[in-house]
């Protein structure tokens, strides 16, 4: 969620945290409030915060434009190894992973640990093993420790595999966004990507595949048009859902 600015518009680089929603039918929702609250981590009697991420934390000096700016961005809930977990971006760069400390899905969520200081909007993907992995960026990947304190290897591109054409190869699955899921034994990517349909912009997902986590991945197919980045999961009947944002005609 955004902050309002003198104008009315939402700004999304400067907001006061994570707020929660929950449903029984995906289709009627409740509203939880926030559930990692930013100003909760000041202290009410001096001001100043309980730590000093937030705080402190200045965006990279190729990011200009992001030197002041404190949010919480693409936030995501999971269930590991019996906790809560909120998965965020700060100010769609910095990465990290607050807990429940309830034990509960609504939190209030705390902050537990930095997983990267680069990259911006971050998912986790468990594999059948149990194995966490940390997907960002424009589809970049890490495995991440079992506890889920720290990275336990150096984060990699994933690279799509050799077509055809060397011409026409891409060099990157997409842009930033990317969601990784498994689907009987095989890997799949959603990127998103800018793309022309009857001479209109469109940020679609496209869905790549490979038969390893690391790939390389091969490009399948535009599966939504309009969405941008979306997130995949599976409802309790083993069916597949894709959660996206509003329709994005308008490319940079």
């Amino acid at each position: 969620a955004g902050t309002y600015d003198k104008s009315g518009k939402v700004i999304f680089q400067y907001n006061r945290g994570a707020p929660l929603w929950k449903s029984g039918d995906l289709t009627a929702w409740e509203p939880l409030g926030y559930v990692f609250d930013r100003t909760r981590l000041f202290n009410s009697t001096r001001g100043r915060p309980k730590i000093g991420y937030w705080l402190d934390w200045n965006a990279p000096s190729e990011r200009i434009d992001a030197l002041l700016a404190q949010a919480t961005t693409t936030p995501k809930v999971y269930h590991v190894n019996d906790d809560w977990f909120l998965l965020c971006a700060m100010n769609d760069q910095a990465v990290l992973m607050q807990k429940s400390a309830t034990g509960k899905p609504e939190g209030p969520y705390e902050d537990f640990t930095v997983l990267a200081t680069r990259g911006g909007y971050p998912s986790l993907f468990i594999d059948d093993d149990k194995t966490p992995y940390l997907v960002l960026a424009d589809a970049w990947i890490a495995k991440v420790k079992p506890d889920l304190t720290a990275l336990a290897e150096e984060i990699r591109p994933l690279l799509p595999a050799p077509g055809p054409s060397i011409a026409d190869n891409r060099l990157t699955l997409g842009e930033r966004g990317a969601c990784m899921f498994k689907n009987g034994g095989t890997y799949h990517v959603f990127a998103p990507r800018w793309q022309t349909h009857n001479e209109r912009a469109s940020y679609d997902a496209v869905l790549w595949t490979s038969n390893h986590v690391y790939g390389p991945y091969a490009e399948t197919k535009t599966v939504l048009r309009g969405t941008g980045p979306v997130t995949v999961f599976q409802n309790n009947q083993g069916g597949w859902k894709a959660v996206a944002g509003l329709p994005n005609d308008e490319p940079p």
